[in-house]
């Protein structure tokens, strides 16, 4: 092979390199992440987090996330993506299922969907919300912040893709890293990314970890699904105002 040769194909190859690892990690190019600010009053609490429900495929104990929700324990049922398995446009379907987890106590669904694999796509450009009889449903694009009333400190829920997109990558990222630093790269990336304050929570999904990261105010609520390649780690995170400040807890099943 010669010199201009060699060249060419070393180009072509770093150009390539450096367009993969880009769409692999979009805050990248674009390090700021905006947030959908959604305010909660002081009766709307406890708020129960979820994510990778992935409804539909067989391997899914999402039916257990209904009992959960039917508990009657949580006012707000937060969604942090990958609700459904299987990729489909989205439709009033999508608002009728999340409807459907309006049960007991639960007034209020909100929905930020999963922009790589599953969920719904495209997504709506600006949020979407709908209300009936049962309650309240509010879908959020990429990310939302969530404010109660009267409680210092905010709720921070993206599906965690923005930090990296393919949800194995950021398996073995938050693996790797928890154990040398012991800093998840997801919940980093995101808090980096959404501009959170001292006081304010990262919850997010994606990863199929449960971990709670209390020293940097960081929680990855595990998954519902069983994978041939990973451990099911069946987990949710609960959120209330505590003495005027937002607090959030893992706690795993």
């Amino acid at each position: 092979m010669d010199v201009p040769l060699l060249a060419l194909v070393t180009a072509v190859l770093s150009l390539c390199t450096a367009a993969f690892i880009v769409h692999s990690f979009p805050w990248l190019a674009r390090p700021r992440l905006g947030a959908e600010t959604i305010v909660l009053g002081p009766g709307d609490t406890p708020i129960l987090v979820v994510s990778d429900l992935h409804l539909g495929s067989r391997r899914s104990l999402g039916a257990k996330v209904v009992r959960l929700i039917a508990s009657g324990r949580f006012k707000t049922v937060v969604v942090a993506g990958d609700l459904v398995d299987e990729r489909s446009g989205f439709s009033s379907k999508a608002v009728d299922l999340l409807e459907k987890l309006l049960v007991s106590g639960a007034r209020t669904i909100i929905f930020v969907p999963s922009s790589s694999s599953h969920d719904f796509g495209p997504l709506p450009g600006e949020p979407l919300a709908s209300r009936s009889e049962r309650g309240r449903v509010v879908v959020v694009p990429r990310a939302a912040r969530i404010v109660v009333e009267g409680c210092r400190g905010s709720l921070y829920v993206s599906h965690g893709d923005y930090a990296s997109r393919n949800g194995v990558l950021a398996h073995l990222l938050d693996t790797a890293l928890g154990r040398l630093l012991h800093k998840p790269f997801t919940g980093v990336v995101l808090r980096r990314v959404l501009g959170a304050g001292e006081l304010d929570w990262v919850v997010h999904g994606h990863t199929h970890l449960a971990a709670e990261h209390g020293h940097l105010r960081i929680i990855s609520t595990g998954c519902w699904v069983q994978r041939p390649h990973e451990s099911m780690q069946i987990a949710f995170a609960a959120v209330l105002c505590r003495r005027g400040v937002l607090v959030a807890r893992l706690y795993t099943l």
